[in-house]
């Protein structure tokens, strides 16, 4: 995992953000809200994420698998099974290598 990743699952276990795993939603205890969900150039969701003195913008399904698994393996990406980059369930998100992440998505 990442430094950021790590962070975050640290929020996560803090309960300083809770995450709804079904319908993609991240829930910030500190602002009493939830985070707003944009949309990258590529159609994936995303977040901005305070991260000490930085802004990082954070891919929601890498929080979702985050929430539910509590690890990402080092290097992995996080695929959309149905290849929707917008169905952030936790049943359409698996953790792949690179190798195996490039031969699904050329299928």
């Amino acid at each position: 995992m990442n430094n950021c990743d790590k962070y975050i699952l640290r929020c996560i276990q803090e309960n300083k953000i809770s995450v709804d795993t079904k319908n993609g939603e991240v829930y910030s205890h500190y602002k009493k809200s939830n985070y707003k969900i944009m949309t990258n150039y590529a159609g994936y969701e995303y977040l901005d994420f305070q991260f000490f003195d930085r802004r990082w913008s954070v891919l929601v399904h890498r929080v979702i698998y985050l929430a539910e698994y509590k690890n990402i393996p080092d290097n992995f990406h996080i695929h959309h099974i149905d290849k929707n980059p917008k169905n952030n369930n936790i049943k359409n998100l698996i953790a792949l290598s690179p190798e195996d992440h490039r031969i699904i998505e050329k299928s």
